[in-house]
């Protein structure tokens, strides 16, 4: 291959080991030593015996020039014997180069030798017993400035020592497993040599089992220790780490039963985070800031998440402190759903009236602890923890019962959810837990015209240890119905009334809203080419309390206290083949506050 120094490809076209394996600059033709561009010249030569008794010997030689800036050489060898369940071969890899800056020299032996025992149910495959090693030494260098000779290794060398035992059973089994122990030893550049730095030990588990077709478990598990042979050489910390994943998933009565279950643990270290935010222009953040105090600054309890973008003029920005903290984590994920019209579809009498049930419900959990005398790190339903061990936690529950899911002509729900989290930072903790149980319904009365409608029963707690302003527990109750109007796939209206009473629990305020929101939403579709949507709102809200502080925001979100009107009118159009335009137009007047226009267009090209 030839390569000109004018050449400038649009695309990498080498492989991506390419510059690993010949020691050079990244890129294909970076000299960065010298800001020089050169010619380059890579040749590869080789051969392959092979014979089905004795196995198959490989050999490649290779060169890559770049004119007197960089010159490399590199041998490869092979040999691999396949057989009867035997898997045996070894390889090298050997590296010499001489540039401008440096010499190296990449040595990269690795050899396996696998032994078959123990025939599967069928005879044609086997259990294997093997062993594996590898080594990689990458001696590079730096050439000394007075003479030019090499004298010292630089950062970029490294060197290690892998050695692994290991048993697999055959992989096309309704059981398999494999299993690893390897050791490594690590060697850090230390003047003209190299000096022991670490060693880390590794246990790997891991396996499938398939009872049948409608029930799987798979599991994996690694533990690690890594112990500091040299606390010259490294800035790593002694550590023993795990990492371990359980799946089950789970198929019966023909898809009445549909289950799915994963376990996931692990440990190790992560930096003590504190969030921070910054004040940008109006519309180019993620929260609004409101200076509540008047002093220019922005302060952590004067944030919160932007209701309309035009406001979002403060962004927030995670600093990881220099402090890191052990950590103990565990998920837990369960899903279920219960079908019973999967196998009485064509019943009568009761089954078919059972049938039209069906359920689906979910539960997620996510913690990260520290260590601490009565904190379990592998029970993930141990959620009340003390804050000194606590570093975050994470849960959500959704339970629905269906009646008549699906059904063209009506449906309903009943159904709860609890979302809760909770996160120490430096500046102390803070929590939030949002629950509902609701009722919903969907009546198509004709094929043009629907209603829906939604009764939701609602607790929002947030609490802060720094913020006392910042804590709330707001009780609601909301009903939502709406009426839809659609006499063709071309146009589409509807109307929908929101009725909201909610009330703070804590503290001595008593702050309470009572929320009348009225939505007119129209669609309309002239062709695949054309779309115009509108929603006009009016939102009266009749609120008793501090408006200007974070507990009157989680009542208004936005808006103030007596008549908001919202409007908004979007209009997409493909202009050409592969162009599509669109453009919004929103406003709003809420309460006393001044008329908001605000205009955006976006286009949109495939190529």
């Amino acid at each position: 291959e030839f390569a000109q120094q004018k050449f400038k490809e649009l695309n990498p076209y080498r492989p991506a080991e390419f510059t690993r394996d010949w020691n050079t600059n990244t890129g294909a033709n970076d000299v960065a030593v010298n800001r020089r561009l050169t010619d380059e010249h890579l040749a590869n030569a080789g051969f392959v015996l092979r014979s089905p008794d004795v196995g198959s010997l490989e050999y490649r030689y290779g060169a890559f020039l770049r004119d007197t800036v960089y010159t490399g050489q590199r041998h490869f060898g092979r040999y691999a014997f396949l057989k009867n369940g035997y898997d045996i071969w070894v390889q090298g890899d050997f590296l010499t180069t001489n540039s401008l800056s440096e010499n190296s020299r990449f040595i990269r032996p690795k050899a396996n030798v696998a032994i078959p025992f123990l025939r599967d149910s069928l005879g044609t495959k086997y259990w294997k017993l093997g062993v594996y090693g590898e080594r990689e030494r990458n001696s590079r260098f730096t050439k000394s400035p007075q003479n030019g000779e090499p004298d010292t290794l630089n950062k970029a060398s490294f060197y290690y020592d892998l050695m692994k035992v290991y048993l697999e059973t055959p992989e096309n089994e309704t059981f398999n497993f494999s299993t690893n122990y390897l050791r490594r030893y690590d060697y850090a550049p230390d003047g003209t040599d190299f000096s022991a730095s670490t060693l880390a030990d590794e246990l790997n588990l891991n396996g499938n089992w398939q009872q049948s077709r409608n029930s799987r478990l798979g599991w994996n598990f690694t533990w690690r220790q890594l112990t500091i042979r040299d606390t010259t050489l490294t800035k790593l910390d002694p550590s023993d780490t795990y990492l371990g994943r359980l799946d089950y998933s789970l198929n019966l009565l023909r898809g009445v039963v549909q289950s799915a279950t994963s376990y996931e643990i692990g440990s190790g270290q992560e930096r003590k985070l504190e969030f921070t935010y910054l004040q940008v222009p109006a519309g180019e953040g993620t929260h609004q800031w409101t200076d509540r105090n008047g002093d220019g600054k922005v302060q952590l309890d004067e944030v919160e998440i932007a209701p309309f973008q035009d406001l979002a003029n403060a962004l927030r920005v995670t600093v990881f402190t220099d402090e890191f903290i052990r950590t103990n984590n565990v998920t837990f994920n369960q899903s279920l759903r219960l079908e019973p019209k999967a196998v009485w579809f064509n019943a009568a009498g009761l089954k078919r009236f059972l049938g039209k049930f069906s359920t689906q419900s979910s539960l997620q959990i996510n913690r990260k602890v520290r260590e601490a005398d009565g904190v379990s790190p592998w029970n993930p339903f141990q959620l009340n923890i003390e804050d000194t061990a606590l570093v975050s936690t994470r849960s959500t529950v959704y339970n629905t019962l269906f009646f008549n899911r699906s059904d063209p002509k009506y449906d309903l729900q009943l159904g709860m959810s609890d979302n809760q989290n909770k996160l120490v930072q430096t500046t102390g903790f803070e929590s939030r837990r949002l629950q509902e149980q609701f009722f919903k319904t969907r009546w198509n009365v004709t094929k043009w015209l629907s209603f829906q409608s939604a009764f939701t029963l609602g607790k929002d707690r947030q609490d802060s240890e720094q913020f006392e302003n910042k804590r709330y527990e707001i009780r609601s109750f909301e009903t939502k119905p709406q009426l839809t109007f659609q006499p063709s796939n071309k146009f589409r209206t509807g109307v929908t009334w929101r009725f909201e009473r909610s009330k703070n629990q804590l503290g001595s305020e008593g702050e309470n809203a009572t929320t009348n929101d009225l939505k007119w939403e129209t669609a309309f579709n002239q062709s695949a080419t054309t779309s115009i949507r509108s929603e006009f709102s009016y939102v009266n809200i009749k609120f008793s309390g501090q408006a200007n502080s974070p507990v009157g925001f989680a009542f208004l979100q936005g808006l103030q206290n007596g008549k908001n009107f919202i409007w908004n009118v979007t209009l997409d159009r493909q202009v050409a083949k592969n162009i599509r335009v669109g453009i919004t137009y929103e406003g709003r007047k809420t309460g006393d506050a001044k008329l908001v226009h605000v205009g955006r267009a976006q286009v949109g090209a495939v190529f």
